[in-house]
């Protein structure tokens, strides 16, 4: 995980959010997750300091826990709550992820014939759910469909990948600690940026969205602003 920012800053009048993307993979140029959180990275956004991790498109060893990483830099930060941000040509929008397995099953990236759990320490196919109470799901989506930023869904299948095995892992931490003590904590799916796929206009083609960094932006300012963390 490459953290952004290196010193603790406390600001008593300002709540702080962890933030975190996602390098290229495949055949994309860039990833829109990545793009965001480096724009945002120690600026003042949605009345939130902004503090941003950027995570390898890549399984890690299992003795790089990410979730127990951006865990304890959230607690290092003294942050509110942790919003990570991943890409998929298949968002038609904005994609809330609503679960993750314990399971990595990506047939493209991660075919995965032995079924390596993203933990072999806990349940086999084991299944997460993050709580979205904070985020107010229903009042986020009618705003940002009623700005036609795009649509707004629940998902049941984050991808069998890099972002299942991120969230997975975040949620497994999470259930060490005692309730009071657990950030809120959601994972947003955004599709491809203009500047992602190699040819743009066959990819629109294909009947893919793809969403610009500053219509993202504005869709994660409206959750931020949303939010009761």
């Amino acid at each position: 995980m490459s953290i952004l920012t290196t010193e603790t800053l406390y600001i008593t009048d300002m709540k702080t959010l962890i933030v975190s993307g996602f390098t290229e993979y495949g055949s994309h140029l860039v990833n829109l997750s990545e793009r965001i959180v480096r724009t945002l990275h120690g600026k003042t956004f949605a009345g939130y300091r902004m503090v941003s991790s950027i995570f390898t498109c890549e399984i890690p060893k299992p003795e790089n826990n990410r979730g127990n990483a951006i865990l304890h830099e959230a607690t290092r930060q003294g942050a509110s709550g942790i919003v990570s941000l991943g890409m998929t040509s298949l968002s038609p929008g904005f994609w809330f992820e609503t679960r993750a397995r314990n399971l990595l099953h990506q047939p493209k990236y991660y075919p995965n014939e032995q079924n390596v759990l993203v933990d072999a320490n806990r349940p086999p196919d084991e299944v997460l759910h993050p709580d979205l109470t904070p985020w107010r799901f229903d009042e986020v989506k009618d705003e940002i469909e009623g700005r036609r930023l795009g649509m707004m869904e629940a998902s049941q299948d984050i991808g069998g990948f890099c972002c299942e095995h991120l969230v997975y892992e975040v949620l497994a931490a999470q259930l060490s600690l005692k309730e009071r003590d657990r950030l809120p904590f959601t994972f947003l799916h955004l599709p491809c940026c203009p500047e992602a796929p190699r040819n743009p206009v066959e990819f629109r083609r294909s009947g893919k969205i793809l969403l610009s960094e500053e219509g993202a932006i504005q869709g994660l300012e409206i959750l931020l602003q949303k939010a009761s963390l």
